[in-house]
């Protein structure tokens, strides 16, 4: 584990413990290292509750590390699917629908990748990793779902 982004880049015995019954990402990156999804632990000294998420932790190393995410895997136990190698950024958030008359709420997880300018994401009902959806979206500047390689980042600063 990173003491200062608290990311394990190892899966240790509560990870490891949580596949069974809990859909989870890992981003493979740049240096050869991959970080392992750990929403369910709490840290107190993390003050904004945004920083819970493992992606808002890993979309600050990246930033500040100058480390780019490679590829990424979306898991539910042996189950697993691979999000394109080596593309210009990665894309990540949960939804939940509910309404009036639903017993239970659906989860999902969405992922993608930025190819060509666009963000390209699947929706998967989880925990079972059933895609329900693709959709191609916009670029929107600072969105904390997205995680653009670091060179991309710089481009789309400087307007290019």
């Amino acid at each position: 584990m990173n003491n200062k982004y608290k990311l394990f880049f190892e899966e240790d015995e509560v990870i490891v413990g949580a596949i069974e019954g809990h859909t989870r990402w890992i981003a493979h990156l740049s240096d050869g290292k991959r970080v392992y999804q750990d929403d369910f632990r709490q840290y107190p000294e993390f003050e904004d509750e945004r920083s819970y998420s493992t992606w808002v932790r890993l979309r600050d190393f990246c930033k500040k590390e100058n480390i780019d995410i490679v590829g990424m895997t979306i898991q539910f136990r042996t189950n697993r699917d691979f999000l394109p190698e080596n593309a210009d950024g990665y894309y990540f958030c949960k939804s939940v629908m509910g309404g009036f008359g639903m017993e239970q709420n659906i989860h999902y997880f969405v992922a993608g990748c930025v190819r060509d300018g666009k963000i390209f994401v699947k929706k998967w009902q989880v925990p079972e990793l059933i895609v329900m959806s693709e959709e191609e979206r916009e670029i929107k500047e600072n969105d904390l779902c997205l995680i653009l390689r670091n060179k991309n980042v710089q481009d789309i600063n400087e307007g290019s």
